[in-house]
């Protein structure tokens, strides 16, 4: 009888987090991605800034920030990238509690042009990871 009353709290308490990060894991969660400089040129080289912010008491055992941005502009690493028309980089953190992480990425310019963030995708999931998250940030 012990045992089913424990079966039956984790039941409860595994769907309690599931609903609690569904409702909640993207409130008070900012991701500003920033370039150095307004204006660069052809070969020059800018820094480009990754701020994620958490102000909630919810940590996040992992977030995945995807970013979309032209494919003229390289980065010296080319770890979780994707380059086709755009290039498609994916970089992976773990967010505590009220934490703040801060990365900044050197970018060369191969061409001129004006550059922007086109797309910003974050996805995450709870902390037993039995649910993906996903949202799209303003760029």
């Amino acid at each position: 009888m012990v045992l089913i009353g424990l079966i039956i709290l984790f039941v409860a308490l595994v769907a309690l987090q599931r609903h609690i990060y569904g409702r909640f894991w993207s409130r008070h969660l900012t991701v500003d991605l920033v370039f150095s400089a307004k204006t660069g040129v052809e070969g020059g080289s800018v820094k480009l800034t990754e701020v994620i912010t958490s102000r909630k008491a919810l940590p996040l055992p992992w977030l995945t920030v995807k970013f979309q941005v032209s494919r003229h502009l390289v980065f010296s690493d080319k770890l979780h990238a994707t380059i086709t028309d755009d290039y498609y980089r994916e970089d992976l953190f773990s967010l505590g509690m009220y934490q703040r992480i801060r990365r900044t990425l050197p970018v060369v310019m191969k061409k001129r042009g004006y550059y922007t963030i086109k797309s910003i995708d974050l996805v995450s999931s709870d902390l037993l990871l039995t649910r993906k998250l996903v949202d799209h940030a303003r760029s």
